[in-house]
């Protein structure tokens, strides 16, 4: 009985911890990695951050910054960037992959890329048409999706 009632107790703990571990809480801008505000100060220098939160996982971190514009910006633990989602503004021209910008401008000249995301395999884009292109990790074009 005594055994099953300490099994019961380190269960529930375990439970509870692992509950509140999976929680975004909301963190200040100092504590984002360096290379997240380095990246911040460099390609939003004239938008500041209106909330950040940081996202514990079991095998990593990840954190979540929104800017006053309304762009959301989602970094790795190290501070990699790996999404970057600005709501019907371009994304800073300088994280676009050459390639990929080539592609575009030569198949949608008119739209702007939106959302840029760094897949395991590959790259997401969202453009200002509506359309998601993806590409894999050569940038070829693998999916169109309206």
């Amino acid at each position: 009985m005594i055994m099953a009632l300490g099994l019961a107790t380190v269960g529930l703990t375990a439970g509870a911890v692992w509950y509140h571990y999976d929680d975004e809480q909301p963190i200040n801008q100092s504590e984002l990695p360096a290379k997240a505000q380095k990246f911040i100060s460099e390609h939003y220098a004239n938008n500041s951050v209106t909330h950040s939160t940081i996202d514990r996982e079991i095998a990593s971190t990840e954190y979540e910054v929104v800017l006053d514009n309304g762009t959301k910006i989602e970094f790795n633990e190290s501070g990699e960037w790996r999404s970057v989602d600005c709501y019907g503004d371009a994304v800073p021209e300088a994280i676009v992959p050459n390639k990929i910008r080539a592609y575009v401008d030569a198949n949608y000249g008119t739209c702007t890329i939106n959302e840029l995301k760094r897949e395991r395999y590959g790259w997401e884009v969202g453009l200002s048409n509506g359309l998601d292109l993806e590409f894999d990790s050569t940038y070829r074009l693998m999916e169109i999706d309206d």
